[in-house]
């Protein structure tokens, strides 16, 4: 016999149960994205408010590390005060936006054509008070899988 509302609260907790794993997904996604191999750099804003992670062979300089046989690759990384937004579909093309792999206001992340056959990695994510911002400049020898990971690894100073 079946209890009156029983299928209600299994429902409910059904729904309870694939909200938490949805977060827990989220948080864990978040998490990998601004985690760099082991022995990567660290690299600060100049106010130690963001950072990002480099491979080991890149040299550091205040808050530019430079690749050490393409002096002109490099990884920037600033702090702003202002918030980010997702960025409208005008201020995309203004910025050469080739492709947009994120747009919330959790993460930009963008790559655009750069000069003399360089390209760029841009990301942008909140930070308590602002926001946290990275330019990667590159071109081969340097891949776009690292690249990309030096962007995803942007974040709040720890």
């Amino acid at each position: 016999m079946e209890i009156p509302g029983a299928i209600d609260e299994r429902k409910r907790s059904t729904v309870r149960l694939l909200s938490i794993l949805g977060v827990l997904i989220g948080l864990a996604a978040l998490a990998a994205a601004q985690t760099a191999p082991k022995d990567w750099k660290i690299v600060k804003d100049e106010k130690g408010l963001c950072q990002i992670a480099v491979p080991p062979n890149w040299t550091v300089k205040s808050n530019i590390a430079f690749h050490e046989n393409t002096p002109p690759d490099q990884a920037s990384v600033d702090s702003n005060p202002l918030g980010i937004a997702p960025m409208p579909d005008r201020v995309q093309k203004t910025m050469h936006v080739d492709q947009m792999f994120e747009n919330t206001d959790k993460r930009v992340l963008y790559s655009s054509s750069g000069y003399g056959g360089r390209k760029n990695f841009n990301a942008s994510v909140p930070r308590s008070g602002g926001s946290c911002a990275v330019t990667v400049t590159f071109k081969p020898p340097i891949s776009e899988d690292i690249a990309k990971t030096i962007a995803l690894s942007l974040g709040p100073a720890k």
